[in-house]
C-alpha cells in the first residue's frame, strides 16, 4: 500500500467517524413525531432525518470499509466525506466560541 493510499484511508476513516458522530447526534435531537407540530415543521424534521440517516449510513460504511476488503476509496469519496467533516467541525467550533 502506498503512502498516499494509506493517507487517503486514514482521512476517510477519521472523516467518517466525525460525520457518524454528528449524524447520530442530530438524529437524536430530531422530533418528527412530537405532538403539536405544524405539517411544515413535521415535514422539515422528516427530511432532515432522512438526510442525516443517509450520512450516518455512509459514514458507517466508511468506518467499516478497511475491514471488509472493499475497494479503496476514490479521491472524490475522500474529499466529499472530508468536506462534510470539516464543515461540521467548523460549525461546532463557531458554536463553542460564541
Amino acid at each position: 500500500m502506498t503512502d498516499v493510499l494509506l493517507a487517503m484511508w486514514v482521512l476517510y476513516v477519521l472523516a467518517g467517524l466525525v460525520v457518524l458522530a454528528e449524524a447520530l447526534n442530530k438524529l437524536e435531537q430530531l422530533t418528527p413525531r412530537k405532538r403539536g407540530l405544524a405539517v411544515r415543521e413535521r415535514l422539515h424534521d422528516i427530511v432532515q432525518a432522512a438526510a442525516w440517516s443517509a450520512l450516518a449510513v455512509g459514514a458507517f460504511l466508511a468506518l467499516i470499509s478497511p475491514f471488509y476488503e472493499l475497494a479503496a476509496p476514490d479521491l472524490q469519496d475522500v474529499l466529499v466525506l472530508l468536506g462534510v467533516a470539516v464543515l461540521i467541525i467548523h460549525r461546532r467550533s463557531q458554536e463553542q466560541w460564541t
